[in-house]
């Protein structure tokens, strides 16, 4: 009996000095060390392959499974993928809609705390994930988030707010699809003749333009006895109501010495005025030569309201008809 007493107290105490226990393996890598498979050398350090079945507590408490060098609270290495995946966690959630792994940041609450899911393929050993994924707090709730890092910290590339809006490059969206950039849409179906048209206002929201709406509206004019190095002004408040975008303009003039024209297209809303073959794109303001050997100007800075410049080089001048078309538009 004194034997067996002092073989346990030998046991007890190799287990105190040491602080490591190894079941199925005689050098333990850590606290607390299983080899499931039970096939570890005596000495050195494990393979690859044998740290596949073992679980390992450190002393600074990080649990490694699948590896006997955890560095953090819970790190799985998985070599052998079973049924097209590494690492399963189930669960029998049925029908209920309680999640089955949850990530919770404890820091008190303040806005832009982080709770991300990260994901990197083959990164860098050190500075956490290549992309980040999980929620993102404001000052009243919890947004969900997406960004990368390039190097340094995260840069955001897609938000949806706790209302359901989605923002791509924009963190705070306003409408349930706000892009902060380019859009591009590829294989738009042709539509039938007199369905909705799609059109954009002057704050980029998409809109849509009833069949009835989308046409636009012509507006002719004529001045009569116009005089050179004379400015006439059509005004704005030509614009039909309803219509207050001045989508194209054309203007002629007769003399006795003959006819002068210009056609004018806006590739935007009320400004940019493309020249039609009389030099291209403009600013706002398009020339041409008249008959009588000065200019003719057309000048849509003040669209919808426009402006017709005459010029010469004659003394006492001379007086022309002008006659003008122009287009309005709803959007």
């Amino acid at each position: 009996m004194k034997n067996k007493f002092i073989i346990l107290l030998a046991m007890s105490s190799s287990l105190f000095l040491f602080s490591q226990v190894g079941i199925n393996t005689p050098n333990p890598q850590g606290t607390f060390h299983i080899d499931g498979a039970k096939d570890n050398p005596a000495t050195g350090i494990p393979s690859v392959i044998q740290q596949a079945n073992d679980m390992v507590v450190t002393n600074t408490g990080d649990l490694g499974v699948g590896i006997t060098v955890p560095t953090t609270k819970m790190h799985i290495v998985s070599n052998t993928a079973n049924l097209n995946r590494y690492t399963l966690i189930d669960a029998p959630a049925g029908g209920n809609s309680l999640t089955i792994m949850a990530l919770r940041n404890t820091a008190p609450l303040a806005t832009g705390n982080f709770s991300l899911l990260g994901f990197t393929n083959n990164g860098p050993t050190s500075g956490g994930a290549n992309w980040g994924i999980g929620s993102i707090r404001t000052s009243t709730a919890e947004d969900f988030y997406m960004g990368n890092s390039l190097g340094g910290g995260y840069l955001e590339r897609l938000r949806i707010t706790s209302s359901g809006d989605v923002g791509i490059g924009i963190n705070a969206p306003t409408r349930k699809l706000d892009i902060n950039g380019d859009l591009r849409v590829r294989n738009v179906p042709v539509g039938s003749p007199g369905i909705d048209q799609i059109g954009v206002d002057s704050n980029g929201n998409v809109v849509k333009v009833p069949a009835s709406e989308s046409t636009a509206i012509v507006v002719r004019g004529e001045i009569l006895g116009a005089h050179w190095h004379q400015v006439q002004t059509v005004p704005a408040t030509l614009a039909p109501a309803g219509y207050p975008y001045l989508k194209s303009v054309t203007v002629s003039l007769f003399n006795a010495q003959g006819k002068a024209a210009i056609t004018g297209i806006l590739v935007k809303q009320n400004q940019v005025l493309a020249c039609s073959g009389i030099g291209g794109f403009g600013t706002n303001i398009c020339t041409t030569s008249n008959p009588a050997g000065g200019t003719m100007s057309v000048d849509v800075t003040s669209a919808p309201g426009f402006t017709i410049t005459l010029s010469n080089n004659i003394a006492n001048g001379i007086y022309s008809n002008l006659y003008y078309t122009a287009e309005y538009s709803k959007y």
